[in-house]
């Protein structure tokens, strides 16, 4: 290899220390650098530190990205709205023309099946009996294709998206959702 090449900085490091083992990879086997169109020779005392200063900048850089992530997760959570995996049983439904959440509504077939699921449970059904119903029930299909197991069953008929409520580091919430 005689030259490394990405889009931009951030996309060879993250953090600090990448850089400091990138940086070094590329002097000892004589490799060049390329990001944003501009090549560095690592063996430069004027290239490292040019390329040292984009590792601080697209550290940074992520880090603020992740503590807007951060913020917006809490603000979210605080408000009892959606967020991650759209929970089975129910569908999401978003503004065509600018791409907003519109808000988290029962599914057609697969929010009937979880009350099933759960008054199955409540009125001291098998988890076993239940398992075989889901893989065999068309209408119980899981949209992410996965199929129905153990893990997953339990997963859903523990989720407290269920009972109306939004889970955000341990504190429940009562959710926006019906």
């Amino acid at each position: 290899i005689r030259i490394v090449v990405a889009y931009e900085a951030s996309r060879y490091y993250r953090d600090l220390e990448a850089y400091v083992r990138l940086r070094n990879a590329c002097f000892h086997a004589g490799v060049l650098l390329c990001y944003n169109n501009t090549v560095y020779d690592l063996s430069k005392r004027e290239d490292r530190k040019a390329t040292a200063q984009d590792a601080i900048a697209a550290e940074d850089e992520v880090e603020g990205i992740r503590d807007r992530n951060v913020r917006t997760a809490r603000q979210t959570a605080e408000k009892g709205g959606v967020w991650g995996k759209t929970p089975f049983g129910y569908l999401r439904k978003y503004d065509p023309d600018t791409g907003d959440l519109i808000g988290q509504f029962e599914h057609p077939d697969h929010g009937p099946a979880v009350v099933k699921c759960l008054m199955h449970v409540d009125g001291g059904g098998s988890l076993h009996s239940l398992l075989k119903w889901l893989t065999t029930d068309p209408k119980t299909v899981r949209p992410d294709g996965a199929e129905w197991n153990d893990n997953l069953l339990r997963y859903m008929l523990l989720n407290r998206a269920y009972l109306g409520e939004r889970l955000h580091h341990g504190k429940a919430r009562k959710a926006t959702w019906p």
